[in-house]
């Protein structure tokens, strides 16, 4: 078996779960077989921070925390944030929000912005 040295970059993940009647589901992503990174591999959505996503002297954990929300919404779709009125985004806010979610995806908006 040949391996490769692989530098860590900071990163988070969010670990989505629900409890079922016939057990708990947790939601995994599978990631394309292409990629150089663990190709193939079943994984909680999530991945590098990006200086956009913001750590803070005050809360160095922000950062993180972005990153895990950003890195869900870009992977699955599922957006971890409240509308202004307090609300959970609706589906029909999710599919209004799918060219914001591209745009997000192709680094063209960073999800503060959002």
């Amino acid at each position: 078996m040949t391996t490769t040295q692989v530098t860590a970059r900071p990163s988070a993940s969010l670990v989505i779960g629900r409890d079922r009647p016939a057990g708990w589901e947790i939601l995994m992503a599978l990631r394309n077989q292409a990629t150089a990174f663990a190709g193939g591999a079943l994984v909680f959505p999530g991945g590098a921070l990006e200086p956009a996503d913001g750590a803070t002297p005050d809360d160095p954990l922000h950062g993180y925390r972005m990153a895990a929300i950003r890195e869900t919404f870009e992977e699955v779709g599922i957006l971890y944030a409240k509308t202004p009125d307090g609300d959970w985004p609706t589906p029909a806010l999710l599919a209004e929000l799918a060219p914001e979610r591209a745009r997000l995806v192709q680094g063209e908006l960073d999800l503060a912005t959002l």
